[in-house]
């Protein structure tokens, strides 16, 4: 009897480009090559002018069943965590008109720059309120949001994606062995999705072969790898 493996949706978070750079490009790379799909958090003001000739081919990328391979989320206008008297983070505890007007100066930018409308949006920081979720809601071209910290209630046309389990042992370090003693623990989530969340733009080797070793855990697993969008379409 065969046993039904999770969905995995591959959040990777704080994505931006500098003089045709992308700092998680490896990673990137790497799952093209291994036709695994995987979901990107824009920063929208870390993208320079080079950012569509450097990201284009991942934006375009698609597999043998023509589904695309990548899909590009809202990570927020700056990432900032500095803002007013108490170092409120982008959005978390500012106000509705700072949060409505980073969240449209980023959609607009990444628009601008990339051709992309963007459909799922995850806080810097996993950082959300609920004058965040207003915000999105009033955008109907958003479905998702990764990790909220409240319910989102009456926002009845933005689906929450929290099945988190953790590859990273800390931020920024994946570890093999941590993520495997998640997946296991987490049988409920391994009858539906899980969102794994990684920040790839400054692993180091070992930590970049960490994440390999857990890509090729959920592959022999058979894992389905699929888009955030895609689990609402």
């Amino acid at each position: 009897m065969l046993i039904a493996q999770p969905k995995i949706v591959l959040k990777l978070d704080d994505i931006g480009v500098a003089n045709h750079l992308c700092k998680a490009g490896q990673v990137m790379d790497y799952l093209l090559q291994k036709s695994i799909k995987a979901s990107y958090g824009l920063i929208a003001n870390r993208l320079d002018e080079t950012a569509f000739s450097t990201l284009s081919k991942y934006i375009n990328a698609t597999n043998s069943r023509d589904e695309r391979m990548v899909e590009l989320w809202h990570h927020g206008f700056d990432h900032s965590n500095n803002n007013l008297s108490n170092n409120n983070k982008e959005f978390s505890g500012t106000s509705y008109g700072f949060q409505k007007k980073h969240f449209n100066d980023a959609n607009q930018l990444i628009i601008k720059k990339l051709g992309v409308q963007m459909h799922t949006f995850g806080a810097p920081y996993n950082a959300a309120d609920s004058v965040t979720l207003k915000v999105i809601s009033e955008n109907s071209n958003y479905k998702l949001i990764f990790f909220p910290s409240l319910d989102v209630g009456k926002h009845l046309k933005i689906t929450s994606l929290n099945n988190r389990v953790d590859m990273e042992k800390g931020v920024g370090n994946p570890n093999y062995e941590y993520f495997v003693s998640n997946y296991e623990k987490n049988v409920v989530y391994q009858q539906s999705f899980m969102i794994i969340q990684g920040h790839p733009n400054n692993w180091t080797i070992e930590q970049f072969n960490e994440f390999t070793k857990t890509i090729d855990f959920l592959v022999l697993k058979g894992c389905e790898f699929v888009l955030p969008f895609e689990l609402v379409k």
